[in-house]
Protein backbone atom coordinates (compact mmCIF):
# COMPACT_ATOMS: atom_id res chain seq x y z
CA UNK A 1 0.00 0.00 0.00
CA UNK A 2 1.25 3.46 -0.89
CA UNK A 3 0.88 6.02 1.88
CA UNK A 4 0.21 9.46 0.40
CA UNK A 5 -2.48 10.97 2.65
CA UNK A 6 -3.74 10.89 6.21
CA UNK A 7 -6.45 8.41 5.15
CA UNK A 8 -3.99 5.97 3.59
CA UNK A 9 -1.72 6.31 6.64
CA UNK A 10 -4.59 5.34 8.96
CA UNK A 11 -5.38 2.38 6.71
CA UNK A 12 -1.73 1.26 6.71
CA UNK A 13 -1.60 1.35 10.52
CA UNK A 14 -4.89 -0.55 10.79
CA UNK A 15 -3.71 -3.19 8.29
CA UNK A 16 -0.50 -3.84 10.23
CA UNK A 17 -2.26 -3.96 13.60
CA UNK A 18 -5.01 -6.25 12.28
CA UNK A 19 -7.16 -5.40 15.32
CA UNK A 20 -10.59 -3.97 14.54
CA UNK A 21 -11.10 -2.98 18.19
CA UNK A 22 -8.34 -0.34 17.86
CA UNK A 23 -9.52 1.45 14.72
CA UNK A 24 -10.94 4.38 16.69
CA UNK A 25 -7.56 4.91 18.42
CA UNK A 26 -5.38 5.08 15.30
CA UNK A 27 -5.77 8.86 14.90
CA UNK A 28 -4.56 9.26 18.50
CA UNK A 29 -1.49 7.08 17.85
CA UNK A 30 -0.61 9.14 14.77
CA UNK A 31 -1.13 12.35 16.72
CA UNK A 32 1.20 11.18 19.50
CA UNK A 33 3.86 10.19 16.94
CA UNK A 34 3.52 13.61 15.31
CA UNK A 35 3.98 15.41 18.64
CA UNK A 36 7.05 13.31 19.44
CA UNK A 37 8.58 14.28 16.11
CA UNK A 38 7.95 17.98 16.69
CA UNK A 39 9.49 18.10 20.18
CA UNK A 40 11.65 14.96 20.34
CA UNK A 41 11.42 12.23 22.95
CA UNK A 42 14.43 11.18 25.00
CA UNK A 43 12.80 8.02 26.36
CA UNK A 44 12.19 6.59 22.88
CA UNK A 45 15.38 8.22 21.55
CA UNK A 46 13.48 10.21 18.95
CA UNK A 47 15.28 13.45 18.06
CA UNK A 48 13.23 16.55 17.24
CA UNK A 49 12.43 16.63 13.53
CA UNK A 50 14.26 19.57 11.90
CA UNK A 51 13.97 19.47 8.12
CA UNK A 52 14.24 22.27 5.58
CA UNK A 53 10.49 22.03 4.86
CA UNK A 54 9.92 23.34 8.39
CA UNK A 55 12.07 26.48 7.95
CA UNK A 56 9.97 29.62 8.16
CA UNK A 57 10.98 33.28 8.05
CA UNK A 58 9.28 36.06 9.95
CA UNK A 59 9.96 39.59 11.14
CA UNK A 60 9.71 40.52 14.81
CA UNK A 61 9.72 44.08 16.12
CA UNK A 62 10.85 44.15 19.75
CA UNK A 63 9.48 46.54 22.35
CA UNK A 64 11.49 47.17 25.52
CA UNK A 65 13.90 44.45 24.41
CA UNK A 66 11.24 41.75 24.01
CA UNK A 67 9.12 40.19 21.27
CA UNK A 68 6.66 37.31 21.28
CA UNK A 69 7.72 34.27 19.29
CA UNK A 70 5.30 32.74 16.75
CA UNK A 71 2.93 30.13 18.19
CA UNK A 72 4.38 27.40 15.95
CA UNK A 73 7.97 28.04 17.13
CA UNK A 74 10.01 25.12 18.52
CA UNK A 75 13.60 26.08 17.60
CA UNK A 76 15.66 28.95 16.20
CA UNK A 77 17.77 28.57 13.08
CA UNK A 78 19.05 32.14 12.65
CA UNK A 79 18.24 35.64 13.92
CA UNK A 80 19.73 38.92 12.75
CA UNK A 81 18.88 42.63 12.61
CA UNK A 82 17.29 44.14 9.53
CA UNK A 83 19.99 46.72 8.86
CA UNK A 84 23.26 46.95 6.97
CA UNK A 85 24.84 44.44 9.37
CA UNK A 86 23.37 41.00 8.89
CA UNK A 87 25.53 39.39 11.57
CA UNK A 88 23.50 36.90 13.56
CA UNK A 89 22.68 37.61 17.18
CA UNK A 90 24.52 35.34 19.63
CA UNK A 91 22.49 33.12 21.94
CA UNK A 92 22.87 33.38 25.71
CA UNK A 93 21.13 30.80 27.93
CA UNK A 94 18.50 32.28 30.27
CA UNK A 95 20.60 31.45 33.34
CA UNK A 96 23.38 33.71 31.98
CA UNK A 97 21.09 36.40 30.62
CA UNK A 98 20.62 38.50 33.74
CA UNK A 99 24.38 38.78 34.26
CA UNK A 100 24.73 40.24 30.76
CA UNK A 101 26.07 43.79 31.13
CA UNK A 102 24.31 44.84 27.91
CA UNK A 103 20.85 44.03 29.21
CA UNK A 104 18.85 47.24 29.55
CA UNK A 105 21.30 49.18 27.38
CA UNK A 106 20.23 50.75 24.08
CA UNK A 107 21.92 49.96 20.78
CA UNK A 108 22.09 47.43 17.98
CA UNK A 109 21.11 44.01 19.33
CA UNK A 110 23.98 41.53 19.64
CA UNK A 111 22.55 38.83 21.96
CA UNK A 112 19.28 37.02 22.49
CA UNK A 113 17.70 34.54 24.84
CA UNK A 114 14.33 32.84 25.00
CA UNK A 115 12.12 32.50 28.08
CA UNK A 116 8.90 30.65 27.39
CA UNK A 117 7.43 32.29 24.30
CA UNK A 118 9.35 35.56 24.77
CA UNK A 119 12.44 36.50 22.78
CA UNK A 120 14.71 38.92 24.68
CA UNK A 121 17.45 40.97 23.04
CA UNK A 122 20.37 43.03 24.29
CA UNK A 123 21.18 45.81 23.76
CA UNK A 124 17.57 46.91 23.38
CA UNK A 125 16.33 48.41 20.14
CA UNK A 126 13.18 48.52 18.03
CA UNK A 127 15.01 47.44 14.88
CA UNK A 128 13.12 44.76 12.98
CA UNK A 129 14.60 41.33 13.60
CA UNK A 130 14.73 38.77 10.82
CA UNK A 131 14.01 35.35 12.29
CA UNK A 132 14.47 32.04 10.52
CA UNK A 133 13.04 29.24 12.64
CA UNK A 134 11.75 25.69 12.41
CA UNK A 135 7.95 25.87 12.45
CA UNK A 136 6.00 22.93 13.81
CA UNK A 137 4.11 21.10 11.10
CA UNK A 138 0.36 21.15 11.62
CA UNK A 139 -1.43 18.01 12.77
CA UNK A 140 -3.37 16.26 10.03
CA UNK A 141 -7.10 15.88 10.53
CA UNK A 142 -8.88 15.59 7.16
CA UNK A 143 -8.48 12.35 5.20
CA UNK A 144 -6.95 14.20 2.22
CA UNK A 145 -4.32 15.95 4.41
CA UNK A 146 -0.65 15.42 3.68
CA UNK A 147 2.62 17.04 4.74
CA UNK A 148 6.37 16.92 4.11
CA UNK A 149 6.79 13.83 6.28
CA UNK A 150 4.22 11.78 4.36
CA UNK A 151 5.69 13.02 1.09
CA UNK A 152 9.32 12.21 1.98
CA UNK A 153 9.13 9.30 4.42
CA UNK A 154 5.62 8.05 5.28
CA UNK A 155 7.07 5.05 7.12
CA UNK A 156 8.17 7.51 9.83
CA UNK A 157 4.55 8.09 10.86
CA UNK A 158 3.78 4.40 10.46
CA UNK A 159 6.58 3.33 12.82
CA UNK A 160 5.67 6.01 15.37
CA UNK A 161 1.98 5.12 15.36
CA UNK A 162 2.72 1.38 15.65
CA UNK A 163 5.09 2.01 18.57
CA UNK A 164 2.27 3.83 20.37
CA UNK A 165 -0.32 1.20 19.47
CA UNK A 166 1.78 -1.72 20.71
CA UNK A 167 2.61 0.19 23.87
CA UNK A 168 -1.13 0.73 24.40
CA UNK A 169 -1.85 -3.01 24.22
CA UNK A 170 1.20 -3.80 26.36
CA UNK A 171 3.18 -5.60 23.70
CA UNK A 172 6.34 -3.84 24.82
CA UNK A 173 8.77 -5.87 22.72
CA UNK A 174 6.99 -4.79 19.52
CA UNK A 175 6.57 -1.27 20.88
CA UNK A 176 10.32 -0.98 21.45
CA UNK A 177 11.08 -2.40 18.01
CA UNK A 178 8.90 0.21 16.30
CA UNK A 179 10.15 2.98 18.61
CA UNK A 180 13.72 2.23 17.48
CA UNK A 181 12.61 2.24 13.83
CA UNK A 182 10.73 5.50 14.46
CA UNK A 183 13.78 7.20 15.98
CA UNK A 184 15.97 5.94 13.16
CA UNK A 185 13.54 7.23 10.52
CA UNK A 186 13.44 10.70 12.13
CA UNK A 187 17.25 10.79 12.29
CA UNK A 188 17.40 9.79 8.59
CA UNK A 189 15.00 12.61 7.68
CA UNK A 190 17.11 15.10 9.62
CA UNK A 191 20.30 13.81 7.99
CA UNK A 192 18.82 14.03 4.49
CA UNK A 193 17.87 17.66 5.16
CA UNK A 194 21.35 18.67 6.36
Amino acid sequence: MTVTTYATLKTAVATRLARSNMTSLIADFISIAHDKMMRGDEVDQVPPLRISDMLTATDLTPSSGEATLPSDYPEMNRIYTNNSSTLPLAYRPPEDWYGNSLQGESGTPAFFTIEGSTLKIAPQDTTVLKVLYYAKLAQMSADADTNAIITKAPHTYLYGALAEAYDHIRQHDRSQLYARRFGSAVRALNDSSD
